[in-house]
């Protein structure tokens, strides 16, 4: 915990919990989240997943846009997202884009997630821990940004 504390005993830290349902609840918005120039949709995610064999009531499950508290639903829809395999060479131009943001999404949920859940991951025992995060914090402001109902810019990386 950080003992550097603001007015009323408040830090800075953000319990992790947090964050995986920010990052779930933020990409299963109807307008969808942008990638690398490619706009993620439930009905995207939806169709991947299908295409992965997940069921459809596993399916429904993740994407209830109702249920935005529930902690290992997020832990459960981010690594659905991460273990989404590559593309295969005979897949569509079309699925082959969508398919490569959502295994940078996947990335970056996999990056966030992981040292909270694997207790092999700790900053005393294991130095690699710092590359989770530091990776993960690479991925959002340059691959994934919010979108919005008037702008629809890309956003390409450096």
């Amino acid at each position: 915990m950080n003992p550097l504390v603001g007015n009323n005993d408040i830090t800075a830290d953000k319990d992790p919990k947090h964050v995986m349902k920010r990052c779930r609840n933020f990409t299963i918005r109807k307008s969808g989240v942008m990638i690398n120039s490619f706009v993620v949709t439930p009905a995207l995610l939806r169709f991947h997943l299908q295409a992965n064999k997940v069921p459809a009531h596993r399916i429904m499950y993740l994407l209830n846009p109702t249920d935005r508290q529930d902690v290992p639903l997020c832990y459960t829809f981010m690594k659905e997202v991460w273990s989404l395999p590559p593309p295969a060479p005979t897949d569509k131009p079309s699925f082959v884009a969508a398919r490569d943001a959502l295994l940078i999404l996947g990335s970056l949920f996999r990056h966030l997630a992981l040292p909270y859940v694997q207790v092999s991951l700790s900053f005393v025992t294991n130095p690699d821990t710092f590359t989770f995060f530091s990776t993960s914090f690479h991925h959002i402001p340059l691959r994934a940004a919010p979108m919005t109902h008037t702008a629809y810019e890309p956003i390409t990386d450096p």
